[in-house]
């Protein structure tokens, strides 16, 4: 058997965590093709301080240090990742001065560059694949730093709406999309919007864990039926559609699961006795939490940020063969005829006709949807375009 080539992912989020993200279900799949290095989330160190006075869940430890930065994880599709944690850096994202900024991101990107090098002179990585997830102030200073065979920027969102980097956020992006040699984006509105900067850019599209959102047998005994939300309670949500929609519907419950970031939605939405905030659960715990839900939400609000999202809980949804519901936030074309696509003047409307749904045919079709878009095949999507680069 060959041996599998190297990819060194600089990734965004930590590999662990309370909610889905694509960039490790992505990895996590890679590992069928290639060995890979997930190089997680960058710690600053008002991370480390929060941490100690157990106001966060960091790896302080393994931050600083005190427990080995670089794990071996053993996957559940039978695969091996490795997963390095880095040295702190110092918080800059709030610094308006652009030379200012650029003089201490070299400074974050030496201390980066030092620990990866670390990693792969002990574990024998050379000539990698670059993937670097969302981090391209880093990425313009980390270009041709471990004599890589090519670089691949993996876009998921539009960087300049994003909150926490909108500073600096998108020229970086832009001076880094030209530097690398293709660009991965994960909806149709991203893709446009790339090209005209990277015309190397391809597009693959979010993928479901049907292992965790599989389909499951609903009992049609509840005393009340039950309209869920599964994801993280933030500004994307249209929360004054959903007070409206919520009061208009009393008999029946309202289920939100997932971290809650904006809590002005939790306590607006919590007035209303037919509310159920349950927080964040692990990937591992929502199957049961499906379980319970009779029509899936994504009541989001339409926007310059939410019109580039491909969202992860489509998929998650249609896995488990319930209808869902949901505002015309983006092009949801692909989902024609499996999803009820609304404004907020029908959106109550459509959740009434969703509840009332009978169709066997229909769930069978949602679930044979979400199994064609599979992690897996996403995976296979992008391990084509990267050999189509080599």
């Amino acid at each position: 058997m060959p041996q599998k080539s190297d990819i060194i992912c600089l990734g965004l989020p930590a590999w662990e965590g309370d909610y889905l993200k694509s960039t490790v279900q992505l990895m996590s799949e890679m590992t069928h093709f290639s060995r890979v290095l997930y190089v997680e989330y960058t710690y600053t160190w008002i991370d480390v301080v929060r941490g100690l006075l157990g106001k966060n869940k960091a790896p302080v430890k393994r931050i600083l240090g005190q427990e080995n930065r670089l794990r071996n994880i053993k996957l559940d599709n039978g695969n091996e990742i490795l997963v390095l944690t880095l040295p702190a850096i110092l918080p800059i994202n709030w610094v308006s001065n652009k030379s200012i900024y650029q003089f201490f991101l070299k400074l974050n990107t030496k201390i980066i560059e030092k620990a990866i090098k670390r990693v792969t002179q002990k574990v024998k990585i050379n000539n990698p694949l670059i993937i670097n997830a969302f981090q391209p102030s880093f990425g313009l200073n980390l270009k041709e730093k471990f004599n890589e065979k090519a670089t691949i920027y993996y876009c998921y969102d539009e960087i300049r709406e994003a909150q926490w980097c909108k500073k600096h956020g998108a020229w970086t992006e832009r001076a880094f999309m030209k530097m690398v040699d293709a660009v991965v984006v994960s909806s149709k509105s991203l893709l446009e919007c790339k090209k005209a900067v990277q015309p190397n850019t391809f597009l693959v599209k979010n993928g479901v864990d049907t292992s965790i959102f599989s389909q499951f047998m609903k009992s049609e005994n509840a005393e009340k039926k039950t309209i869920g939300y599964i994801g993280s309670i933030d500004d994307r949500i249209d929360a004054e559609m959903m007070q409206e929609v919520i009061e208009a519907m009393p008999n029946y419950k309202f289920l939100f699961v997932g971290r809650i970031i904006d809590k002005s939605i939790e306590s607006n939405l919590n007035r209303c006795p037919n509310v159920e905030f349950t927080g964040a659960k692990q990937p591992n715990e929502l199957a049961r939490y499906m379980e319970k839900i009779d029509v899936g939400l994504i009541p989001f609000e339409k926007n310059e940020f939410t019109k580039n999202i491909y969202p992860l809980k489509i998929n998650e949804y249609l896995a488990s063969g319930m209808p869902v519901v949901s505002t015309n936030f983006a092009d949801l074309t692909d989902f024609e005829g499996l999803i009820y696509e609304s404004d907020t003047a029908n959106f109550e409307e459509n959740i009434r006709t969703a509840i009332a749904e009978k169709s066997k045919i229909l769930i069978e079709k949602r679930v044979a949807f979400a199994k064609a878009n599979s992690w897996k095949n996403r995976a296979i999507e992008l391990n084509k375009i990267i050999e189509n680069l080599n």
